[in-house]
This record gives structure tokens, C-alpha cells and sequence, in this order.
């Protein structure tokens, strides 16, 4: 097994500096790691970080008669990053250099190098409120950073938050919960306990198709994949004050290039708000009249007399009354 080099211990003008050298070094030698605990305990101001290898904890199977495997091998590699006492430099400390497992093939696999920056963060739910599927995401992030090891994976966890804490929105619920023992005022308590806002509800078909119908000249989503364009798309549309589902609804239909470019107003509506059956019966009833027209192209192809016979009657009435008389 080959050995797998720890950092050095080294001063630092400040913790970041010294986070981003470890997981410089991580990515170079492949191993991840995780925070294990800080100190001083219920203090905002840390002076003290430990973190181990991600493969720290012992695994112990259960199974009987198949074999299992896991990432966790009890690796003992741990450090400690600490603020030096009457300086204002950091220290990165190895307190075990010793790694029991292999040197990662991909640095991906650890989360701590996936973890999305407060920008990122950003441009997923900005883009995600404009409607843009995961893959467009991860080409304006990996636009941005050619080196992000983010992936779309990732971004579907991200979204599923953006979702929930729309959901928490839609519902009315406060974000903090209150006692008896709440220092708040009785008015206060009494301001929050108004009704919740309505519940977004999807529009009918009819609304929908007129809608389509009045944004015909939309541009798509897919004409804006990078950050600034598409955190400026909803403004730009009119649709700041939409949910997803319908910005995703409005450029399935309004598509005119891609996978939904075949898509009819009325496809993108039952796929989003109506019957799946119905979306999947007009999508065959489409691929079925393509492969009846190809059929008949191919048949004509192979029969050029017949083609020509069925092409004669169309030349014919093409022709203006004099020409015709030519041929009497």
C-alpha cells in the first residue's frame, strides 16, 4: 500500500490560509477529511479547529452471509489547526500522519471538496428559480471555476433545500418556535399568528396555453448559461415573482432546439401541472407520425415510378390555364 504524505506543520497568517493549504494538499495526495470538533466550546470566536481522515470512524458488520464494504476503515490521521497564543499567526499541527487506507483516485469522492461556496450557493438558486435544469447549473459553476470538483449530484441536493425551505415559505410557518417562557410581547406574539399567505396553485390549461400564446417572443432559458444572465433571466421575462415549476413549464413549451423542441404547450402543461399519460400519448402520437412519414418517404424511395405517378397530379394543377393549353 502505498503511503500517503501528510502536511507539514507550518505557520499561517491566518486560519483560511491554513485551511486552504490542507485542502491543497488533501486533493494532492488523496485523502479527505472532516471536522471533528472546535474549541472553545459555545464560543463563536474559534481558536482551536481538530479534524481527522473521513475514513475515521470503525465500521462493524452485521451481515451474516454477505460480504459488505465500506469507506469507513478506522484511519487514525488526525491535525489540529490552532491560533498561536500571543500572535496573531496559525499553526497547522499533524498529531497522527498515519493513514491505514489507500491514496483516493478521486478527489471527488471526498465531500469536503464538493462543499458548495456561499456563491455557488447563489447561482444554484437563483438559476434554479429561473427554471434551469442541474446540467446548466454545473456549466455556470464549472464556467466560473474550471476547477470545481462540485457535481450534479451536488446540485440536486441543493435544490432539494431550495425546495423544502420554499415549501416552509408556502406553508406559513415561522422559522423559530415559541413558549411560554418567550420574552416576546403579547402584541407581538398576536402579529405572528396572521393568517398564512395562500398556497400557489398551478394554472388550468386554458391559462396556460394563453399564456404560452402572449410569449411566443420569450427568449429560453437555454440562450443564458452563464451566472449573470441567468440570475437576471426572471427580471428580464417577468417572471421574478413565479414559482420554478412554471418557469420550467413556460421553456419546455416555448423551446424551439434541444430535447423539448418538439414539445406542444399542451405536453409541457401535463408534464408539469396535468396527466403524465396524456404528456406520454401525445409524445408517442408524435413518434408515431414520424415513423409513418419516414416509412412512406422510404417507400416512395424505392418506387420512383410511383413516386412520380403520385408527384404527376400536383405539377399538373401547379401549372397556370395558359400553360395548360399548350399541353391540350
Amino acid at each position: 500500500m502505498e503511503e500517503i504524505l501528510v502536511p507539514p506543520d507550518h505557520l499561517y497568517s491566518s486560519y483560511e490560509e491554513a485551511y486552504s493549504s490542507l485542502k491543497a494538499h488533501g486533493i494532492q495526495h488523496g485523502y479527505g477529511f472532516v471536522l471533528k470538533r472546535s474549541k472553545p466550546h459555545n464560543s463563536d470566536t474559534k481558536t482551536r479547529y481538530y479534524y481527522h481522515c473521513d475514513r475515521f470512524r470503525k465500521y462493524q458488520s452485521n451481515a451474516k452471509k454477505l460480504k459488505t464494504s465500506t469507506r469507513s476503515t478506522g484511519c487514525p490521521f488526525k491535525l489540529v489547526i490552532f491560533k498561536v497564543k500571543h500572535n496573531k499567526q496559525w499553526k497547522l499541527e499533524v498529531q497522527d500522519k498515519h493513514h491505514n487506507h489507500s491514496r483516493s483516485v478521486d478527489s471527488g469522492a471526498h465531500n469536503v471538496y464538493r462543499r458548495r461556496t456561499s456563491v455557488q450557493k447563489d447561482v444554484i438558486e437563483s438559476m434554479t428559480h429561473a427554471g434551469a435544469r442541474p446540467m446548466q447549473i454545473l456549466a455556470a459553476i464549472q464556467k466560473e471555476d474550471p476547477n470545481t470538483l462540485v457535481s450534479v449530484t451536488d446540485i440536486r441536493s441543493e435544490r432539494e433545500k431550495i425546495r423544502e425551505k420554499r415549501v416552509t415559505a408556502l406553508e406559513g410557518r415561522p422559522p423559530f418556535s415559541t413558549s411560554e417562557s418567550s420574552p416576546l410581547p403579547v402584541t407581538v406574539a398576536t402579529s405572528l399568528a396572521v393568517a398564512p399567505p395562500p398556497t400557489w396553485q398551478p394554472p388550468s390549461l386554458e391559462d396556460f396555453l394563453a399564456d404560452i400564446e402572449s410569449r411566443k417572443s420569450q427568449p429560453v432559458l437555454y440562450h443564458y448559461n452563464d451566472m449573470v444572465s441567468a440570475a437576471n433571466f426572471l427580471v428580464e421575462t417577468g417572471q421574478e415573482g413565479d414559482p420554478a415549476e412554471l418557469v420550467e413549464a413556460r421553456n419546455m413549451a416555448l423551446a424551439t432546439q434541444g430535447l423539448f423542441k418538439s414539445c406542444t404547450p399542451s405536453m409541457a402543461w401535463n408534464y408539469h401541472f396535468g396527466d403524465m399519460e396524456a404528456f406520454y400519448s401525445e409524445k408517442f402520437a408524435q413518434v408515431d407520425a414520424q415513423s409513418v412519414s419516414i416509412e412512406q418517404q422510404d417507400a416512395l424511395a424505392s418506387r420512383p415510378k410511383r413516386a412520380a405517378a403520385i408527384a404527376a397530379p400536383e405539377a399538373w394543377r401547379s401549372l397556370g390555364l395558359r400553360k395548360r393549353r399548350r399541353f391540350d
